[in-house]
């Protein structure tokens, strides 16, 4: 015997149901529960996302991931994506999919990074002297290399066969010098005091 759907009477012969409706009048219901946007927060300079303590870039990845907390209850597939907006097809056990068009509403802040960028910080200083295209060469190794581990460098100061380098992190700037199997010389300077630590800024001196 054929099921009639309350809402607009289809019959099981002409749709398919999903519990009492059919899977049209299902797919209206399921469109007017859902609130088409995605809410984050981007850094204003980098326009990278925050994603927990992280900040990430925003690419279709992401905007999936971001989905698929937004919309918890729903398995996700991403579609589209270009910047402001994405489509999406949202589906769960017992019901029909549906895309749906999502608005991304960002939120500008300021992330740690660049905070310590404006602020002038830098843990270290690369101290470069030799010829100036090889200098210029490792200074953009170095700059890519802090990139992408999530650090920079603050400024650099000097002429072009002796150029200061300073540097978000002094971890990652003596990994960069081992990782190009540069050889170096270190030495400390205090400047300052943490919970009770002696904290001191690194200098390199490295001849190229």
């Amino acid at each position: 015997m054929a099921k009639h759907c309350p809402i607009c009477n289809r019959s099981s012969d002409e749709a398919r149901f999903f519990g009492e409706f059919c899977e049209y009048c299902s797919r209206k219901m399921m469109l007017k529960s859902i609130r088409p946007e995605l809410s984050i927060t981007e850094c204003k300079r980098f326009r990278k996302a925050r994603m927990g303590a992280d900040f990430v870039e925003k690419n279709a990845k992401s905007i999936a991931e971001f989905a698929g907390r937004r919309f918890k209850d729903y398995r996700i597939k991403l579609l589209e994506f270009n910047g402001s907006a994405a489509r999406l097809v949202l589906s769960r056990q017992n019901s029909p999919s549906v895309e749906v068009d999502v608005k991304i509403e960002s939120t500008l802040t300021t992330c740690p990074r660049c905070g310590r960028i404006s602020a002038g910080y830098y843990e270290g200083v690369i101290q470069f002297r030799g010829k100036p295209e090889r200098i210029e060469k490792d200074i953009e190794r170095l700059s890519s290399y802090l990139e992408r581990k999530g650090s920079f460098i603050a400024r650099t100061e000097g002429a072009a066969n002796s150029l200061d380098v300073y540097v978000g992190s002094k971890a990652l700037a003596e990994s960069f010098l081992k990782r190009m199997h540069m050889k170096y010389k270190t030495s400390y300077t205090l400047h300052g005091m943490k919970d009770g630590k002696k904290l001191y800024r690194h200098t390199y001196s490295v001849s190229v």
